[in-house]
């Protein structure tokens, strides 16, 4: 596995866990949606699919 990817699962519980923590309703949404993000492109990492660059 890249070091990338390896990084991007160590940020993954980070991430979730602001989402549940932040009494922001903005910061718990964008927290929420760059996890879901981020997730899918993991899976979809996992399983040979091309990830879009940025």
């Amino acid at each position: 596995m890249p070091v990338q990817a390896g990084i991007l699962q160590a940020t993954l519980p980070l991430l979730e866990e602001r989402a549940r923590i932040s009494e922001d309703d903005a910061q718990r949404t964008a927290a929420r949606n760059t996890a879901a993000l981020l997730r899918q492109t993991l899976d979809d990492r996992r399983d040979g699919r091309p990830v879009p660059s940025s």
